[in-house]
């Protein structure tokens, strides 16, 4: 009886323990890390994809047994229909394994599309899709860029995913663009008093390697190269236009995201780098006699980097007067910023957020007609300046007799 009772529930084990019923070998699946969005000549959307080919990027053959490494880093995929979903479902027609979207670095939208239909035709796949990741960095492609940045040929052997995020992952090294991943853009465009923004990318061509006298040579055949700069910024779900580098830190600096890069300010008519370590900032709204006031208040902290100043950084009175010079260099970014906003109309800052926040029974009698308060709204900067280390000198070399 007791033989018979283990082999029953050895049996039902056997029945209910069914495996992965949907999983699909790692080796079968076609590993995607970059995605460009556009649309066609009949407004139709058209997905463009670079799968990795793992052969060549990983230096041996899906076997494991060795091989040379040859061919492209990845294969490129195409495909037009009526939604995202379907023009993705058209890919497999050209692609030899599924095509596996948990790994994809960049979702890249045309400046074009983002500018005539918005983002409203995509957004909604790419929330609900369980294989796309929402750290997954969301960028806007300049003008008749998409294709090349797609296609083109690299300079590293590397994905095109992989390569734009290493970029973004390093931002506070400069800090003149302000990308968002696209679950934070998702989550901006969702918040009312809010505006989305981010990083754009482009694409130069640059000779390929090989004797000084062929640089610049138009036959010498070419690769490409891929900088992520400036910021797109929307108005409700569409683009409305750009952010030049210093525009672009502007923003950064007032949403304390990435805040980095180098500061050039002149003393006596001599130029001192100052290295950004850290920021911070705050926004808060204030209601007065029926008249709304923004204050913004940042904290910011450098290292001197080089200095061409024949300046003593061991005295106090120097140190002061670099870090007002800081200060300054600082509110004129926000400045900049802010009046691009302005001239766009556009709430890239998320005063109306902030406003909504602390005053919520104002805000509904102004919410409708936000936009005709935002150009004339009261902004007060004050910027906090602090220089934390001047390095292994106090003063420049200089020659003997003080020439």
């Amino acid at each position: 009886m007791r033989k018979a009772m283990i082999t029953l529930l050895v049996s039902c084990i056997c029945i209910t323990i069914t495996g992965c019923w949907d999983l699909t070998e790692p080796e079968r699946l076609g590993l995607v890390m970059a995605v460009g969005i556009d649309q066609d000549e009949n407004n139709d959307i058209r997905i463009t994809c670079a799968e990795v080919n793992v052969q060549s990027v990983g230096g041996g053959s899906a076997g494991g047994g060795g091989g040379s490494g040859n061919g492209p880093p990845f294969h490129v995929h195409s495909g037009t229909g009526k939604t995202v979903f379907d023009a993705i479902r058209r890919l497999s027609m050209e692609a030899a394994y599924r095509l596996f979207f948990a790994h994809t670095q960049v979702i890249i939208l045309s400046e074009e599309m983002a500018r005539s239909r918005g983002i409203k035709p995509i957004i909604d796949f790419f929330e609900r899709n369980e294989e796309i990741r929402r750290s997954t960095w969301f960028l806007i492609a300049k003008e008749g860029q998409l294709d090349k940045i797609i296609t083109a040929d690299m300079p590293i052997k590397t994905s095109k995913g992989q390569f734009l995020a290493g970029i973004i992952e390093h931002r506070e090294r400069n800090a003149f663009f302000a990308p968002n991943r696209l679950g934070d853009f998702i989550e901006i465009f969702s918040e009312e008093g809010n505006e989305p923004y981010t990083a754009g990318v482009a694409i130069h061509g640059v000779p390929l390697s090989g004797s000084p006298a062929s640089f610049g040579d138009p036959q010498k055949p070419r690769t490409s190269d891929m900088v992520v700069l400036d910021t797109a910024v929307f108005k409700q779900d569409k683009m409305v236009g750009w952010l030049n580098d210093w525009e672009s830190r502007g923003l950064i600096w007032v949403k304390g995201e990435g805040i980095g890069g180098i500061i050039t300010t002149y003393l006596d008519g001599q130029r001192i780098a100052l290295e950004v370590i850290n920021g911070q900032s705050k926004v808060e709204p204030e209601i007065k006699d029926g008249q709304i006031q923004i204050r913004i208040k940042v904290k910011v902290e450098s290292n001197i980097g080089d200095s061409e100043a024949n300046l003593d950084f061991s005295k106090t009175q120097t140190i002061k007067k670099v870090e007002a010079l800081q200060a300054e260099a600082v509110k004129k970014e926000i400045n900049l910023a802010l009046n691009k906003s302005r001239e766009l109309n556009t709430d890239i800052f998320g005063f109306g957020r902030a406003l909504h926040a602390k005053y919520p029974d104002q805000w509904k009698q102004i919410r409708k007609g936000w936009y005709d308060y935002y150009p004339n709204i009261d902004v007060k900067i004050a910027v906090e300046s602090k220089i934390k280390r001047i390095g292994l000198v106090t003063k420049p070399a200089q020659r003997s007799g003080g020439e």
